[in-house]
């Protein structure tokens, strides 16, 4: 599928497992975080081509074609039609440029190409630095070596080069400071109405060694690496295909699969899934328990087994997931969710894969990821407390038992019965679950309000009206969810770019606040999740539909962040100043995944029990089609509604039978 972009102050990400890359579509590279990335530093600030003495550059850059792999942009010169066609490969730290330059004029011509390089090898903290750089030529390439890595560029072409060994400063945003080892050109005739083409390679790694493997494997293979992530990307949609008979829906579900697939990366401390990009790029503890039942969703078993074995080879002696992975410091902790997450993740892996041996290799891990969440009761009055700054709302004072900890520690409890049924060990008591769900009502529903006080501090109870309210009910605690529900739809909440984090007549209230009044793709996933979850799926429809209209807003085939309730602006206030939201982030594509397959068509799979059961939420004569995948096995299914009542039927492609159950 095919994104054509005329709006050129958008930006766009390309992407492999070890690599990315981000520019914007006029061709600038305007902030610090664009260039080229391998893991989590920068090797590349800019990349310019000269073209018979003009810069291919916003002033001739027209428009941009983007699909699931590619990102082509197209200029016109005199008398020439040039275009950059670039992507990221699945594998390596490599990004390739093709440069298509068409000569429009009557008569041959011989046409000179030069390409300019800044070089800019750096921690993402750094700013400007004072770092030396050294280059030399080897055959069809440029070395660039520091103390922090190396980059290598070439082309396919023969080539000449005009040293420079420059340093420039520049200010994308913050002040930068690149190197530009010199200029590389060169000739090549161009007859009438023909195109010719040449192949460049930017390569990074830590050292000269890696970057070199990673230009050696790539060069002259282009089109086999193209082919790769094309077959990769058709097979994870063929995969997880969806035909709801809604364009807005497909297209929304289909791009979100492939915007986790870009945040799946692998580095020397596992496999993971960065939080966003440009500057997300860690595993956050909380994002990923929030995102990899997505992933599993769609059907890649294999990276969310990874992901969450990562997580838990760096869980604490005492039991936490941290709530971050850096990628070259080690990791932190102090998530107050980030356990209980994994532990639900955990939970909705092994029933959708079946996979009884991975559960067993983690059981310890478990174990000792319930006790730390026990320990998190520290009045023992059955609710989870919590630091400042420990939950989702990381920027604000929550300190004590906010609802949205407890409602998902109500989850976690439930689904650490079934695993540990599952490996016939005791370990949860029913009597818990029931006694924490009566214990949430009792303390923190707001009859008068028809509401849920947003958290609990030694016997005080925070009168804020906050978008919290949503997890009881996405949980299943609340008693009155359609209470809930309906205040959350109303205006003190919801706008036209949909859910506010804060009720606007608080007076904290900002449209623009991080947490205090904006509107999070991931949470609007979230809303339209509770109302297809009680039936309301005009409701749920219009949530998705909101988030259709902001998506691609600002980068191409991308979710913000979050996101000014009010315009859309990703500009917001946080505690230090104003800042753009990330503009690719994963927890906003995982929301829109698990709305549509968990709540939406209801789909709750049990592979161990080979048992299928739906509780679909959709309008009167929707039909949809729908690929799932349950442990090795590929389900066809069709959901249909008529006259309020749902039929399923299946074709597995192993040719097994499950138990169907279909709730009405």
């Amino acid at each position: 599928m095919k994104w054509e972009e005329r709006n050129l102050s958008k930006s766009y990400i390309l992407s492999g497992r070890n690599c990315f890359f981000h520019r914007y579509c006029d061709s600038g590279f305007k902030t610090k975080w664009t260039g080229l990335w391998g893991d989590s530093k920068k090797f590349l600030d800019y990349f310019a081509f000269k073209v018979d003495g003009t810069w291919l550059s916003p002033n001739n850059c027209y428009m941009v074609e983007y699909d699931e792999a590619v990102c082509i942009h197209n200029y016109s010169l005199d008398g020439i039609e040039a275009k950059e066609i670039l992507f990221v490969p699945e594998n390596g730290k490599i990004l390739f440029v093709t440069l298509q330059i068409v000569n429009r004029k009557l008569k041959e011509r011989r046409v000179r190409i030069e390409l300019e390089v800044g070089v800019n090898i750096r921690e993402m903290e750094e700013n400007w630095h004072e770092r030396k750089y050294q280059y030399k030529l080897f055959q069809h390439a440029v070395i660039v070596d520091s103390s922090k890595g190396t980059l290598i560029y070439g082309a396919d072409y023969p080539f000449s080069f005009r040293t420079l060994s420059i340093y420039r400063d520049h200010y994308p945003g913050e002040l930068e400071r690149c190197f530009i080892p010199g200029i590389l050109y060169m000739d090549t005739p161009i007859k009438p109405e023909a195109a010719v083409k040449v192949n460049f390679a930017f390569a990074c790694g830590e050292n000269r060694r890696e970057a070199y493997l990673n230009f050696k494997l790539g060069s002259g293979h282009v089109d086999q690496r193209l082919t790769e992530k094309r077959r990769r990307y058709l097979e994870v949609l063929d995969g997880a295909l969806l035909r709801t008979g809604i364009k807005d829906i497909d297209e929304l579900f289909r791009w979100s699969v492939l915007g986790l697939e870009k945040l799946i990366h692998k580095s020397s401390v596992g496999l993971g899934v960065f939080a966003g990009y440009p500057w997300f790029t860690q595993y956050w503890g909380r994002d990923s328990g929030w995102v990899i039942p997505a992933i599993i969703d769609y059907g890649n078993f294999e990276d969310a087994c990874e992901a969450l074995r990562t997580l838990a080879d760096f869980q604490s002696d005492e039991g936490e997931i941290p709530n971050l992975i850096h990628l070259y410091h080690g990791a932190s902790y102090g998530s107050s969710d980030a356990t209980p997450l994994w532990i639900i993740s955990l939970a909705h892996y092994v029933l959708n894969s079946g996979d009884i041996k991975f559960l067993r290799e983690y059981e310890d891990n478990l174990m000792r990821a319930i006790e730390w969440c026990r320990t998190r009761d520290i009045n023992g009055d059955g609710l989870l407390e919590t630091d400042n700054r420990y939950t989702w709302m990381d920027t604000l004072e929550r300190r004590g038992a906010p609802v949205d900890l407890q409602a998902i520690w109500f989850k976690t409890l439930t689904d650490a019965k079934n695993l540990l049924n599952i490996l016939g060990v005791k370990g949860v008591d029913p009597l818990e679950i029931k006694s924490l769900k009566n214990r949430i009502e009792e303390e923190f529903w707001n009859e008068k309000e028809g509401f849920y006080y947003d958290r609990v501090k030694d016997g005080e109870k925070s009168n804020i009206k906050t978008v919290n309210s949503i997890f009881p009910v996405l949980f299943g605690v609340s008693r009155e969810p359609l209470r809930v529900i309906e205040k959350l739809e109303g205006e003190e909440f919801t706008g036209a770019f949909g859910i506010r984090t804060l009720s606007k007549n608080e007076p904290t209230f900002n449209p623009a606040g991080y947490h205090t009044g904006s509107a999070w793709g991931w949470i609007n996933g979230l809303m339209a999740s509770i109302e297809f979850l009680y039936g309301r799926a005009d409701m749920g429809l219009k949530y998705l539909s909101i988030l259709k209209s902001v998506f691609g807003r600002n980068c191409i085939c991308s979710l913000d962040e979050a996101w000014n309730a009010d315009n859309a602006d990703p500009t917001l206030l946080k505690g230090y100043g104003r800042e753009p939201s990330a503009v690719f982030q994963a927890w906003s594509f995982g929301s829109i995944i698990r709305c549509i397959d968990e709540y939406m068509l209801g789909l709750r799979i049990d592979a161990l029990n080979r048992r299928i059961e739906v509780s679909a939420s959709l309008k009167d004569g929707m039909e949809i089609t729908r690929r799932k995948r349950i442990g090795n096995d590929l389900v066809d299914l069709k959901i249909k509604q008529t006259n309020g009542k749902v039929k399923v039927n299946y074709v597995s492609r192993g040719g097994s039978k499950y138990r169907l159950t279909i709730n009405n």
